[in-house]
């Protein structure tokens, strides 16, 4: 029975409230707040509102209100044909059939339309950390490698790219990330509003077992010995000038060059190719190929000097002068090429002193180069500068009478 009651109740209090405000329906007014909608807006623009609401007032009927719901008032402005700037732009209002526009608070908003640029940047992938010990990542696969920037020219100016960063710390699997996309400057990131499209990427970065590797430069060889006389090293080529190592990361970021065992110069007789060693820098380094590089030794002829010591003075004097000659050897220091001063014969060192001139005395004698000596060596030193030259007279020999003119008689 009670429940009956509350039945009847309850319709009778729906048909009483449909009849007051559906079918009597008095007349109401009601306030609103709204958000302003942007209508034409230019591409390439951004609008900035220095008011994004306003409060809007309307008459109807209690039924229109109804009917129409919360949101019986939507304000927009037109931006049509307006140019970038700060503007003030009136406030217009759609509202049903059946209401009326009081009054919108405020009726203008001012308006920043800045113009914008567009630009395409390539998404550099970052990766940050490293993986676990014995674990190597391949690079970073980006599902967009380009990414579209629209910004205000004094932004776009500052713009040097766009990165994502992925961390990998001690990971042991491979590693899908949705990453935000980031727009780098020359002094950090930027910070100002922008729009980027996508503003995120996937990246996936497939992680295995294995040791990472460098690339590293051969280091210039080291020679030992000299080369054989007359021959000099003139210059050197390592082919190839990079290799490619393997090792632990901790170990593998502190190598720089890669060595090679030494030349030995000695060995060689002219210009060679001589196939170097390589020694890693450390047992859990690997050289991944061949451990061998091949150095392109070129040698170059020298001028060499070379002393020719003891080499006898020859005295040119006449039959009645006796000649001493202190010292009565030379040194002669030449330089030139060691073909060349191996033809050298003995003439061609020859020294005369020519002293069938000089009267007996004592002298000293200023030394001279040989005339004889070819034009492809050069005269160094030659010692001593000067000699001492001693010459004296020898007395004549009588000559001796024969038996058979000691015993002749004189004739008167």
């Amino acid at each position: 029975m009670r429940l009956n009651l509350k039945l009847v109740s309850l319709i009778l209090g729906s048909l009483l409230w449909i009849y007051v405000n559906l079918i009597l329906s008095p007349h109401a007014r009601r306030n609103f707040k709204g958000t302003i909608e942007i209508r034409n807006k230019a591409s390439l623009t951004r609008v900035t509102l220095e008011t994004e609401e306003v409060e809007i007032t309307l008459d109807g009927t209690r039924r229109d209100f109804i009917l129409a719901g919360p949101n019986a008032a939507q304000p927009w402005i037109d931006l049509l044909n307006i140019r970038p700037g700060r503007v003030q732009v009136p406030v217009r209002v759609n509202f049903p059939p059946g209401m009326s526009l009081v009054s919108v608070r405020p009726n203008q908003v001012v308006v920043q339309i800045e113009q914008l640029q567009e630009r395409e940047f390539e998404i550099v992938p970052e990766v940050l950390g490293q993986t676990a010990e014995g674990y190597i990542a391949e690079p970073p696969v980006l599902n967009h490698r380009r990414v579209r920037v629209e910004a205000p020219p004094q932004v776009m100016d500052r713009i040097t790219g766009a990165k994502v960063s992925i961390l990998l710390q001690d990971v042991k699997n491979s590693v899908s990330e949705n990453a935000k996309v980031v727009l780098t400057t020359a002094n950090g990131e930027i910070r100002e509003p922008i729009t980027i499209t996508p503003e995120r990427v996937t990246v996936d970065i497939l992680v295995k077992e294995g040791y990472p590797t460098r690339t590293v430069p051969v280091a210039s060889p080291t020679f030992i010995n000299k080369p054989p006389e007359g021959l000099r090293l003139d210059r050197f080529t390592v082919t190839p000038a990079e290799v490619t190592i393997s090792g632990p990361p901790r170990v593998l970021k502190q190598v720089e060059t890669i060595t090679a065992l030494p030349i030995d110069l000695s060995t060689l007789v002219a210009s060679s190719e001589v196939v170097a060693l390589l020694r890693p820098p450390q047992e859990s380094i690997r050289i991944l190929g061949t451990p061998t590089v091949l150095v392109q030794v070129a040698l170059a002829v020298t001028p060499v000097t070379r002393p020719f010591p003891g080499l006898p003075l020859k005295v040119r004097n006449s039959p009645n002068q006796h000649c001493m000659v202190t010292p009565s050897s030379y040194t002669l220091v030449l330089k030139g090429l060691v073909e060349d001063l191996n033809r050298i014969r003995p003439a061609d060192l020859a020294l005369v002193l020519d002293v069938r001139d000089m009267k007996p005395g004592t002298y000293t004698v200023p030394l001279t180069c040989p005339p004889t000596l070819p034009q492809t060596i050069e005269a160094l030193e030659l010692l001593p500068a000067q000699v001492n030259v001693e010459i004296s007279e020898t007395e004549p020999t009588a000559p001796t009478a024969s038996p058979s003119q000691a015993g002749s008689p004189g004739k008167p």
